[in-house]
């Protein structure tokens, strides 16, 4: 099922960048693979702040939203 889902983003042209509710990387395409300059394995179980600085405080601000809705 995973291969599947990575071969489906794989077509989108979009740099795509999968993480959990911890921002950490747990899938990237292509594009994103080539945006970033690091290969898929070098991106996966990383903190995304690898790849965007200052994430981590972005990111609290989308997880808080998604706790509290309104």
């Amino acid at each position: 099922m995973r291969h599947d889902f990575i071969t489906f983003i794989d077509c989108i042209p979009s740099a795509i960048v999968l993480v959990d509710v911890d921002g950490t990387i747990l899938g990237v395409n292509r594009e994103a693979e080539r945006l970033f300059n690091y290969e898929r394995c070098e991106l996966e179980n990383c903190p995304l702040e690898k790849v965007i600085p200052d994430s981590k405080d972005l990111w609290q601000v989308v997880s808080a939203k998604d706790q509290y809705p309104g």
